[in-house]
């Protein structure tokens, strides 16, 4: 009898390991992936929020990589393996042109709060003036 509960222990414990690796690697993937279809900015043609996280999980793992190819030596030119030596160069162009766009929004959207809040302090130094007894 001990034998048959260890072992419905045993498949309780299998059975929850696999619920949790199932949710984890399946079903978070997604729900953040339909979470992320559901933004505005893929059908405005704004840029959606997620490229912003994206964009800054990728940004240490590249400086990383960028570190590691210039101290390994494999940046110099070579005839001999053009596609060795484009990929790093045009990846790295497509990973600065999308910080400078994504730098825009954010100065963009800087300068709007900054429109915004001057707009509200006249605004609210027009309609709340206290006005003077006569």
């Amino acid at each position: 009898m001990n034998t048959r509960k260890s072992l419905a222990v045993c498949v309780y414990i299998n059975t929850a390991i696999a619920v949790t690796l199932s949710l984890y690697f399946f079903v978070v993937p997604a729900g953040e992936l339909a979470w992320d279809l559901r933004d505005t900015g893929l059908r405005g043609g704004e840029i959606p929020r997620f490229a912003f996280r994206w964009h800054r999980a990728l940004s240490p793992k590249y400086e990383a990589w960028a570190r590691d190819r210039v101290r390994s030596g494999k940046v110099q030119s070579s005839t001999a393996d053009i596609a060795g030596t484009e990929w790093p160069l045009f990846g790295s162009v497509f990973y600065l042109w999308a910080t400078e766009a994504l730098q825009e929004v954010v100065e963009q959207i800087a300068h709007l709060k900054v429109g915004l809040l001057a707009m509200g302090e006249c605004l609210s130094s027009c309609f709340f003036r206290q006005r003077r007894p006569q």
